[in-house]
């Protein structure tokens, strides 16, 4: 039941970010101008560490915990 509400949250959180490009890019939404300060980027690669990111980072991995604590139980 636990992984089934993780995997919920997951495509909640998804989705409510595609609603929220999409509504940008019609114009519903005006886009925020640049901060000075850039989100931090890690190595070369351009991987932006925003809240978005985090948040999904955090809910797979507490997936991949809970989906290992079912398998070794």
């Amino acid at each position: 039941m636990f992984g089934k509400f993780i995997i919920l949250t997951i495509a909640i959180l998804a989705i409510g970010a595609l609603f929220h490009k999409l509504a940008t890019r019609v114009g519903l939404i005006r886009p925020k101008p640049p901060a000075t300060p850039s989100a931090r980027q890690i190595g070369n690669t351009g991987f932006r560490l925003t809240k978005f990111n985090v948040a999904m980072l955090c809910l797979v991995g507490l997936y991949l915990l809970w989906g290992a604590t079912q398998i070794f139980r």
